[in-house]
């Protein structure tokens, strides 16, 4: 499994995984005085780009592909198809997350439900899920387990009184069986973040206390490690 720098992708073989793309977002903004006109299509062009950049020939979402805007379902729907009509990649396997009800309609994607799926590559095993809830046994078992859900950032402060955010990928460890946890950031640059240094990560698997959070280690999208999660808190 390589990152993919400065990106908030990873790649296993020449599969590109991303997580919490949530389009459809820009109709929520819009509904709140904010007009983000065709915001999909950036998305659609930056996600082209990375799949050119790694020579990716399918495509795994972490879940939260949408962002479920009840009131638009209609022009919701138009968006996706649309996206997915001018996206290179035609191999989307989508984990579904707590925002992506009513996807089984949706064409030209694999769906997979909350429990995950597990991906084998080079000796090693990678589950694959969102993080709203638990994974499969199968899916715990694996060598790594990869999920999104929690939209990683970290809090810097520059003084007294400038704070700003950073996304951040989190690795750690299961405290029982030590394998692999990998937090993916958001890949939607609209959404916000929980900042890993203040807040604890959402979903079960850090609520039921099954993550070594005191020795996770914290990366910005650069590579650049910022140390253990336990120092930046302090």
């Amino acid at each position: 499994m390589k990152f993919v720098v400065n990106e908030p992708a990873a790649l296993i073989g020449r599969t590109l995984i991303i997580s919490d793309v949530h389009l459809g977002l820009e109709l929520e903004l819009e509904r709140k005085g904010f007009f983000i006109k065709d915001y999909w299509k950036a998305e659609v062009l930056r996600l082209n780009s990375l799949l050119k950049k790694t020579k990716a020939t399918k495509l795994i979402v972490l879940g939260d592909f949408k962002h479920d805007y009840y009131g638009l379902k209609y022009r919701e729907t138009r968006l996706l198809d649309s996206f997915l009509k001018h996206l290179d990649c035609k191999d989307v396997i989508i984990v579904k997350g707590n925002h992506d009800s009513s996807l089984e309609s949706l064409q030209g994607i694999t769906l997979i439900e909350p429990q995950g799926l597990v991906l084998k590559q080079g000796g090693k095993t990678f589950g694959l899920f969102h993080g709203h809830a638990l994974p499969s046994k199968e899916v715990l078992a694996c060598d790594y387990l990869l999920l999104g859900n929690t939209h990683p950032t970290v809090e810097i402060k520059e003084g007294k009184d400038f704070v700003f955010y950073q996304k951040c990928w989190l690795v750690s460890t299961m405290k029982k069986t030590k394998n692999k946890v990998i937090v993916f950031p958001a890949f939607s640059e609209l959404v916000g973040g929980s900042p890993v240094n203040k807040e604890k990560p959402l979903g079960p698997l850090f609520n039921q206390g099954l993550v070594e959070l005191k020795k996770a280690e914290v990366f910005l999208l650069s590579g650049l490690k910022l140390g253990l999660l336990k120092d930046l808190s302090k």
